[in-house]
């Protein structure tokens, strides 16, 4: 599986996560997930395990982190400079 579908494969997994939980909730929790895959994978033994390891585990923690953060970021700027936001979004 390619890092680009586990990716887009992820994407609503977090967003599902960031709409129960919170964003604060989801990108800690994808901190955490990132790093027990991380430490995993230093024990790992086959490629198998290193591909589940790394290739699915963290990059799922990562889109975890991305969707919490830019979520909120996205929030937060928007409030602030509404109309620079509404600017650009109307130039797209």
């Amino acid at each position: 599986m390619p890092l680009i579908e586990v990716i887009n494969i992820s994407r609503p997994i977090a967003s599902i996560f960031v709409n129960k939980y919170g964003c604060r909730v989801v990108t800690i929790a994808g901190a955490i997930l990132a790093s027990i895959c991380m430490m995993a994978s230093v024990f790992a033994n086959s490629v198998i395990i290193l591909y589940l390891t790394i290739g699915i585990g963290t990059v799922t923690a990562f889109v975890m982190i991305f969707k919490g953060d830019s979520i909120l970021t996205i929030i937060i700027y928007s409030i602030e400079i509404h109309a620079i936001v509404v600017l650009i979004q109307n130039s797209l």
